[in-house]
């Protein structure tokens, strides 16, 4: 499902690393890290109401690291008849391509429950809200994924690693 869903957006998935090279001298290598952070509502983390991913693909020899590619992408559920969860923005606020000791992006979703005047999206004024994600990747191969949000949500922030980020 989320590499049909990454199609449909333009972004092409990236496949698991194979390994790394691994010298006496310096470690090298690429790496793929991604997640995904969701709100979710009453049902609890299985009742996903709105989700931004990201990835991250760097490669690193120790020394530094440089980005080779990255994305991001936003996806509101559709669950009833009468009420939808938007996607308002879906922008990448920042990158670091490098080479540096430490390349990293992220990426911000906004979104709400529309028509603001119709249960449940009147309970909470429409739930606007946002979610940022960012991810790290280091000159060693290690990567670190993280997640905020600001506004009203219906019931928690959540995220799911789907590859790398230790």
């Amino acid at each position: 499902m989320i590499k049909n869903l990454l199609q449909r957006s333009g972004i092409t998935p990236v496949e698991p690393d194979k390994g790394s090279n691994i010298s006496i001298n310096a470690i090298s290598g690429t790496k793929t890290s991604h997640q995904e952070v969701f709100t979710y509502g009453v049902g609890g983390t299985w009742d996903e109401l709105t989700t931004l991913g990201g990835l991250l693909t760097f490669s690193y020899n120790g020394s530094s690291a440089t980005h080779i590619g990255s994305g991001g992408y936003c996806v509101g559920a559709i669950w009833m008849p009468g009420w939808d969860w938007i996607v308002d923005r879906c922008i990448r606020t920042g990158i670091n391509y490098g080479p540096a000791s430490v390349v990293w992006r992220t990426w911000r979703g906004d979104y709400h429950c529309a028509p603001t005047w119709v249960f449940p999206c009147v309970a909470g004024s429409g739930y606007y809200h946002s979610l940022y994600d960012y991810i790290f990747g280091y000159r060693d191969g290690r990567s670190s994924c993280n997640f905020s949000w600001s506004g009203t949500i219906v019931r928690g922030p959540a995220r799911r690693i789907l590859q790398g980020c230790y």
